[in-house]
């Protein structure tokens, strides 16, 4: 049984802030962010072949932008990171409220791309306000309160989509997260505390060629020096090819071929916020004590069967079911893989490897992760390949992902092992 202690941590200044805004922010965030395929085919020629092109340009801004934020995060420090990138990725859906056709998408989704340079930061300083004994129960509980809003906004924007349109429903939605996310990057500027010895003051812009030179080999130099995050860095190659060709029509496929409604797959992103937030309460607790390899190992096992089942869903009950066992598991896989990474890698190389692989090195969810310079070759692949594979057979998406599952769990068994002392 947990006690009481072993949740002071949510009473730490940084992780309280972080917290409250993510809460605040994703209120308006989960309006549309469950609908933006939608959206998507909804303006002028946009076509699933499309949808996966603008999807896969956020790759291009990350692949850009990664290395140079993990380096800033290391050696300026988090929070004048976290602000710029929090700025920027809400200015980002402003483009998304004019937009009328692929254009505009196109180069909102490059800006939201580009506006990753917080997230090494925003993670590494996550990470940094831990205890190494609850690092598994801290992630998973404050990913679990930070998911809150999932529990309500989701519905509504569904409703918003079937009564109004997914147009003109997600421009509202979009709206509100631009002026709520400006807010938010001046409140975590101002309260967020530095976790790090700042190296460097400020960055001399003459010599900007030779520091994106060196924070590009930097991040091949981290998987030389930490040769335990090598098999991590492959399984999360694996998982976000497969998971970007599925991620643009999981609502598609819903919606075309099973029949389920805009508001009855926002009551399903009710129920199963609700039940990834009970579950990310305690399932950090289970990776701390039984260790993150054998959680990985279970979940990888589970996944190519859960998710093929996906395809054999015919009405509201069975999509139901679907997601919740899909959402029990990524809230064990998540803590998991992310506490691995943070045992791996030492506080003063956090947010390059965080700009390396991502803060989530698995997802089994509905996502594909985009954030991470490694990981912008297979999303950008499995992205723009999405819609042309959607095309051929609708079911063709999850058959792959079903495979990749099944290859992550191999390289999981074979190349995962975790460091005898965690670091600190």
């Amino acid at each position: 049984m947990t006690s009481e202690s072993s949740y002071n941590f949510l009473r730490e200044r940084n992780i309280m802030v972080l917290i409250a805004c993510r809460i605040i922010w994703g209120l308006t965030q989960a309006l549309f962010m469950t609908y933006f395929s939608l959206f998507a085919l909804a303006q002028d020629g946009v076509t699933s072949e499309l949808l996966g092109y603008i999807i896969s340009i956020r790759a291009v801004g990350t692949a850009v932008i990664s290395p140079m934020a993990g380096y800033l995060a290391d050696s300026l420090g988090r929070k004048k990171i976290i602000f710029v990138g929090t700025a920027g990725h809400a200015v980002s859906y402003l483009f998304y409220v004019v937009a009328r056709d692929f254009r505009m998408m196109f180069i909102g989704s490059l800006i939201e791309g580009l506006s990753v340079i917080h997230m090494p930061a925003l993670q590494a300083i996550t990470q940094d306000s831990l205890i190494q004994s609850r690092r598994g129960l801290g992630l998973s509980a404050t990913t679990g309160l930070q998911a809150l809003p999932s529990l309500v906004s989701p519905l509504i924007g569904g409703i918003l989509a079937d009564r109004i349109g997914p147009d003109s429903g997600m421009r509202i939605g979009f709206s509100l997260a631009f002026i709520v996310g400006i807010g938010v990057a001046f409140i975590r500027l101002r309260f967020l505390r530095e976790t790090v010895d700042r190296t460097v003051e400020r960055i001399d812009m003459r010599s900007l060629a030779s520091l994106t030179k060196e924070s590009y080999v930097g991040m091949f130099s981290l998987l030389r020096e930490y040769k335990a995050l090598w098999g991590l860095t492959v399984i999360t190659l694996i998982d976000t090819l497969f998971a970007a060709i599925a991620a643009p029509f999981w609502v598609v496929y819903a919606g075309n071929v099973v029949g389920i409604s805009t508001i009855e797959w926002g009551l399903i992103e009710i129920i199963v916020a609700g039940v990834n937030v009970l579950v990310l309460i305690f399932s950090g607790n289970f990776v701390d004590r039984f260790g993150r390899r054998r959680v990985m190992l279970i979940n990888l096992l589970l996944a190519p069967v859960v998710n093929l089942s996906f395809i054999y869903c015919q009405n509201f009950p069975q999509m139901l079911l679907f997601r919740i066992s899909l959402t029990v598991q990524n809230a064990f896989m998540m803590p998991a893989a992310t506490a691995l990474m943070a045992d791996i890698i030492p506080r003063k190389d956090r947010g390059r490897a965080i700009a390396a692989i991502g803060w989530q090195p698995i997802v089994i969810t509905l996502g594909a992760m985009s954030a991470g310079f490694f990981r912008f070759l297979p999303f950008f692949v499995g992205s723009v390949l999405s819609g042309y594979i959607y095309e051929l057979d609708p079911r063709y998406p999850w058959l792959l992902l079903t495979g990749g599952y099944a290859l992550e769990l191999i390289t999981c068994h074979f190349l995962i092992r975790e460091p005898e002392k965690p670091a600190d």
